[in-house]
């Protein structure tokens, strides 16, 4: 059995793909905490310390800046990936009895289904994680549910 997609990679997708991801990624929830924390303690050094109050507005400072940047993280990766030349690129998803791949005129990727991991069901598509642990997403409105149901079953036998 063989699948064969294309679609392109623009700025729609890119923010699907971020998106999506976001719900499963705990990496969001540390930021906050860290920031936070850098705060919290730039307070209480500025406080109950006779020393210098340069390092407890340093830290407060990049606490602010983690803040700001854990705000505008959406915006920046897909600005990131937008400038990247893999933008506006169409790109082919191969899926057949051996693998996944990609290709497109920068870039193939290939993923074995003996380095299969994971496959995580989003509400619009799915995300493949491979053995050592990258995450590869792939959207519903390109991947049609049959070549979703290939991908699960591959990953159960």
């Amino acid at each position: 059995m063989s699948f064969n997609f294309s679609f392109v990679l623009n700025k729609a997708y890119f923010t699907e793909c971020f998106e999506q991801s976001e719900l499963i990624n705990l990496a969001p929830k540390r930021k906050l905490i860290f920031a936070s924390g850098l705060i919290i303690f730039g307070l209480l050094l500025n406080r109950f310390t006779d020393t210098g109050q340069f390092a407890a507005y340093l830290l407060m400072g990049i606490g602010v800046l983690e803040f700001i940047a854990y705000y505008y993280r959406k915006p920046w990766w897909v600005t990131r990936q937008m400038w990247s030349r893999s933008a506006n690129v169409t790109v082919t998803l191969i899926i057949d009895e051996e693998k996944i791949a990609t290709q497109s005129i920068y870039h193939q990727l290939v993923i074995y289904w003996s380095d299969l991991a994971e496959v995580i069901d989003t509400p619009k598509g799915i995300i493949v994680v491979t053995s050592k642990n990258t995450r590869h997403y792939l959207s519903k409105a390109y991947v049609d549910e049959q070549a979703i149901t290939y991908i699960t079953q591959q990953l159960a036998s």
